[in-house]
C-alpha cells in the first residue's frame, strides 16, 4: 500500500477513535431539528405521490415517447440489483390501470 493512503487511513481511524471517545463531549442538533427534518420528508413524499398520481390520472394521453422515458426513469429508481424487479412491477400496474377510467 503506498504511503500517502497508509497515512489516509490510519488519520481516518484516529479519527474515528476521537469521535467515538468524545461523542458525549459535542454539541448534537436537537430532537426538535430531527423532527422538522422528519415533517419535510413526509410533506415531499406526499407531493410526489400526487404528481404521480396525476401522471398516471393522464398516463393515455401522455405521448408514447414520453410514456416510454417516464417508464424508464420509474424502472430505474433505486438500487442496480432491484431495476428489473422495479420495471416488472411499475409495468404490470400501468398495464393494470391502463384502461382506467380518467
Amino acid at each position: 500500500m503506498p504511503l500517502v493512503l497508509e497515512r489516509s487511513y490510519t488519520v481516518l481511524a484516529d479519527n474515528k477513535e476521537w469521535l467515538e471517545s468524545n461523542f458525549d463531549k459535542m454539541l448534537h442538533a436537537p430532537d426538535r431539528d430531527r423532527l422538522e427534518s422528519d415533517a419535510l420528508v413526509a410533506e415531499e413524499e406526499h407531493i410526489l405521490r400526487c404528481l404521480g398520481a396525476a401522471v398516471i390520472m393522464q398516463w393515455n394521453n401522455i405521448p408514447k415517447k414520453l410514456q416510454r422515458e417516464l417508464f424508464d426513469n420509474a424502472g430505474s429508481m433505486g438500487d442496480l440489483l432491484s431495476t428489473k424487479a422495479l420495471r416488472g412491477r411499475v409495468a404490470r400496474f400501468l398495464h393494470k390501470h391502463k384502461d382506467d377510467e380518467q
